[in-house]
């Protein structure tokens, strides 16, 4: 569906954008005509102002390798947009021009993308995709959706940058198996996220218009960081939603690419073989170089190695990320932490496959340790009787009955014991740790 007028002006002067810096400041004199109803939508993005009243021309959408040469495949108007291609050929994704969520003026929405990716993903004839970069990112709406759609594909996805990859659309990038340059000349990073407004307060005062604006007593924080906004103080929307944004936008990127070097998250755009450097891309080549990057990994298997690491990584960071942060919660309340509090990291340790950690409050462990003691002593007084009995062999005697005493003592004690332990002990990365607590002793 295409965005309306209206959704177009909510998301050039009220979005969060994930754009390269000087792309956006030379919207600004477009967005003014825009508004002031000088420019038609279309003008505004640089197109024909018609464009948008066509009707789609067939373009191509897959590769297929025939005879040593890679082969173009266009849409057909049939139900799959890859219907035409052969089996086994490379699905294109156009991730280019400035990005909205919705179709705008003719142009694919990152919604439309996302469907693009999803289409190729369960299609049979294609085995990867090749996603056809050159823009310079975008609103944040719809960018970490679009991204994450990249991230969980099966298939091998590959990224080729023809000209610029910045911001929104460099979120994307990181989440392909390979990133490759068509030049020195491309450019990526501007990882981070900015929030523009234009305060047309006094303009609109000088014409004798008067802003009241007025808040329920009930909720004192209802756009206070706008206010703030509006009087210089920029620090509330960096704290409460700039920079929660961009954590989230590094946290991809890292996952995506854990090679990337710290100083390439700061914001900066990188040339070429800077970029390979900072480890924000992989190679410089040919479209058809990347092509056939993308066919290889598919006939490793579809699901290449990386992918499913990155897969992995991108879950535990987002959920223990969150436990943590509950955790963290509660300690800066001054609430005791206890086992219970730490059960659900320590779950997500477990199903992330990382048995080297453990996450265990000092009290917890000293208490960890003395029960695992006291299982060990009883599970060795066990065997010695054991060894005992077995060494009588088979004699005429009374049945055999536990003895009875206080908790804690006795056969009740092992019991307890036991019951103590064994959730703690249940996960691996626990009982690794608890070996380690022993060397130490």
């Amino acid at each position: 569906m295409e965005a309306s007028k209206k959704q177009i002006l909510h998301a050039l002067l009220r979005a969060q954008w994930l754009i390269e810096p000087y792309t956006a400041a030379s919207y600004w004199p477009r967005i003014q005509n825009f508004m002031m109803g000088k420019e038609r939508p279309g003008a505004f993005f640089f197109m024909d102002e018609d464009e948008d009243k066509k009707e789609e021309e067939p373009r191509v959408v897959a590769f297929s390798l025939v005879n040593g040469q890679w082969v173009a495949h266009k849409t057909t108007g049939q139900e799959s947009i890859f219907s035409n291609a052969p089996e086994g050929s490379i699905a294109l994704v156009p991730i280019q021009g400035s990005l909205m969520k919705a179709d705008y003026c003719g142009e694919p929405g990152m919604a439309t993308m996302c469907n693009w990716v999803k289409e190729a993903e369960g299609a049979e004839n294609i085995s990867g995709m090749l996603l056809i970069q050159d823009s310079p990112g975008g609103t944040v709406d719809g960018t970490e959706t679009l991204a994450n759609t990249i991230a969980t594909c099966a298939k091998p996805v590959g990224a080729f940058i023809d000209g610029m990859s910045a911001s929104a659309s460099y979120w994307c990038s990181s989440q392909a198996n390979f990133t490759t340059l068509s030049g020195e000349t491309s450019e990526v990073g501007s990882i981070g996220t900015m929030f523009g407004i234009a305060d047309m307060r006094g303009y609109w005062e000088e014409m004798g218009v008067k802003f009241h604006d007025v808040v329920s007593d009930l909720s004192p924080d209802k756009n206070k960081d706008f206010y703030e906004l509006l009087k210089g103080n920029y620090e509330l929307i960096k704290k409460n939603a700039l920079n929660p944004i961009t954590e989230v936008f590094h946290s991809a990127v890292r996952a995506g690419r854990p090679d990337v070097k710290k100083e390439a998250l700061t914001g900066q755009m990188y040339l070429g073989n800077k970029a390979i450097e900072m480890g924000l891309a992989d190679s410089i080549g040919t479209m058809e170089d990347a092509l056939a990057q993308v066919q290889d990994l598919a006939k490793k298997g579809g699901s290449y190695q990386k992918r499913n690491q990155l897969n992995s990584y991108t879950m535990f960071d987002s959920k223990l990320d969150k436990a943590v942060k509950e955790l963290a919660a509660k300690v800066k309340k001054g609430e005791s932490i206890t086992m219970e509090d730490l059960a659900p990291v320590n779950q997500e340790l477990e199903n992330a496959g990382l048995s080297s950690f453990v996450i265990a409050t000092k009290e917890g462990l000293v208490k960890a340790k003395k029960a695992s003691d006291e299982y060990d002593a009883v599970t060795a007084e066990r065997d010695e009787w054991k060894k005992k009995a077995e060494s009588l062999g088979k004699q005429p005697g009374s049945k055999h009955t536990s003895p009875k005493g206080k908790a804690g003592e006795g056969g009740e004690a092992e019991a307890e014991v036991v019951e103590e332990t064994e959730e703690f002990l249940s996960y691996q990365h626990n009982l690794d740790a608890m070996a380690e607590i022993k060397n130490l002793g």
